[in-house]
């Protein structure tokens, strides 16, 4: 969940930019109208003032031509001014979506490194939902189709580092990508990827020893907490499950700071997001 003052700023943006363009669709439907009522205004007069021309044994009278030609001239005027406003409308749209469009790359300012749980079960329970659910969304985002290169196993690593300080440049964020091809039942694959994700079961997981904290949030999120073998000496982990299609994904989110669980001095806490996503290449 992002900061309250970061959100704030961002639904303040938002909100300020959906009132403009209400604003500027409003006006350009206003200004359409005004030239319709106008044009028929002048129809209206151009046949009254025939009218009032004709006397008995004379039809003076508007042609039709010149009818015509006023008609098209008005509304000519009043296209002209729906193309200014239309013009006005798609740079506010084009500078809203300039400013909606991610960063590339990892970065500080992103949400993802400004995370707290609360302590109320009810925002808890939100905030467990709602981080699996980004977490989810970027892992369909990272890999929409099952198209791969090839078969084989893959590793590739990619270090992210922040600008230069006092000690030289340091490591703001570490990617990990990993592809394995499992010859076997789709269902039956993802049955074990989501037993072995320690969802049935509370001993050890791949790089923290046996959890200290364990909670099933419900059948599809689980809650760990324990001493962690790698990067840091804490690990405050949730894992969910997602059953979408042709597609398993688990998630997994590490975020440090816990309103339940304050940060100790000198304690370390490991903060990342990653997942498992399974997909199916055949029809098996």
């Amino acid at each position: 969940m992002p900061s309250t003052c970061d959100a704030a700023e961002r639904e303040k943006t938002k909100e300020s930019y959906r009132q403009r363009v209400y604003r500027i669709t409003k006006k350009t439907r206003n200004k359409v109208l005004k030239a319709d009522v106008r044009t028929l205004e002048l129809v209206l007069q151009e046949l009254n003032a025939s009218r009032m021309r004709r006397e008995p044994g004379e039809r003076q009278r508007t042609t039709p031509f010149q009818l015509a030609t006023l008609v098209l001239k008005e509304h000519n005027q009043s296209l002209q001014e729906i193309h200014a406003s239309q013009f006005e409308l798609i740079k506010v749209l084009h500078t809203w979506l300039v400013s909606q469009y991610p960063p590339e790359g990892v970065t500080s300012k992103t949400s993802w490194l400004d995370l707290t749980l609360l302590s109320h079960p009810s925002a808890r329970r939100t905030g467990f939902d709602w981080i699996s659910k980004r977490v989810l969304h970027q892992a369909i985002a990272a890999n929409p189709t099952a198209e791969t290169t090839g078969v084989e196993d893959k590793i590739r690593v990619t270090t992210h580092t922040g600008h230069e300080g006092q000690n030289g440049p340091g490591i703001t964020g570490i990617e990990i990508h990993v592809q394995n091809t499992f010859f076997t039942n789709f269902e039956t694959m993802t049955t074990l990827i989501t037993n072995a994700a320690h969802f049935d079961r509370q001993d050890a997981i791949y790089g923290q020893l046996k959890p200290e904290t364990y909670e099933k949030l419900n059948g599809q999120t689980v809650y760990t907490a324990g001493a962690c073998a790698g990067f840091a000496n804490q690990l405050r982990r949730f894992d969910a499950v997602f059953s979408i299609s042709n597609r398993a994904v688990i998630t997994h989110s590490m975020v440090p700071m816990d309103e339940c669980f304050p940060i100790s001095h000198g304690e370390l806490r490991l903060n990342a997001y990653g997942w498992y996503n399974f997909m199916t290449t055949n029809s098996g």
